[in-house]
């Protein structure tokens, strides 16, 4: 299944009540009802937010921001890792 990046530029945390939702569906491998199944997510030193994802598309990717009340991101892109990362 595809991967996808998604930038939030301007946001600097995710609260943790989402952020532990998605550590426990990563845990358990757990798609969300979008297909999508959150494997990361990275903050940028300097600011932004990036969230590595498995999901049938991009449009998948900004439905489950909105499933768990995350901000939508600024852009997505899909990406291809060089090294598995499953």
């Amino acid at each position: 299944m595809p991967r996808f990046l998604d930038i939030h530029r301007d946001l600097t945390r995710v609260p943790i009540p989402q952020r532990n939702e998605l550590l426990g569906r990563r845990d358990r491998g757990e798609e969300d009802e979008h297909g999508v199944l959150w494997l990361n997510i990275l903050f940028g030193v300097e600011r932004g937010v990036y969230c590595l994802n498995r999901a049938p598309d991009a449009d998948a990717v900004y439905r489950a921001h909105a499933g768990v009340g995350i901000p939508p991101p600024d852009e997505v892109v899909e990406v291809t890792p060089l090294f598995p990362i499953d």
